[in-house]
């Protein structure tokens, strides 16, 4: 299965962005280069993306790349939603928050990400 990858939900097109059980800091940067590309294609201001932490572990060499490239594609992104991150990881979502000036919004499942994105 693929990580980086659009969905359709309710008629709106959602960018999955699937960082679930990733343990290497390798795949993790890999898919955010990933992320990038999809991006880049897409209009400014349109991609509506669920960014799925769940389980995953970080670096602060990955975080560090995390903020960069959201910067990078923050002006084609519309709205964000995260699911499954706790503890410092939400410390570190503040983080990029702060460093791209976006808010994002915290879900407790995927579908309740999808359903928040959709009213955006």
């Amino acid at each position: 299965m693929e990580r980086i990858h659009f969905v359709e939900h309710q008629g709106k097109k959602i960018l999955i962005e699937d960082f679930s059980n990733i343990k290497s800091k390798a795949e993790f940067i890999e898919l955010l280069n990933e992320i990038e590309r999809v991006a880049v294609k897409e209009p400014e201001g349109s991609i509506l993306a669920l960014f799925d932490a769940t389980n995953a572990h970080y670096s602060s060499e990955s975080l560090t790349y995390l903020k960069d490239v959201t910067k990078r594609v923050d002006r084609y992104m519309k709205s964000t939603s995260v699911v499954g991150i706790k503890g410092m990881l939400v410390i570190a979502l503040r983080s990029v928050s702060k460093f791209v000036n976006r808010k994002y919004n915290l879900a407790k499942t995927r579908e309740a990400a999808m359903d928040w994105l959709i009213e955006q």
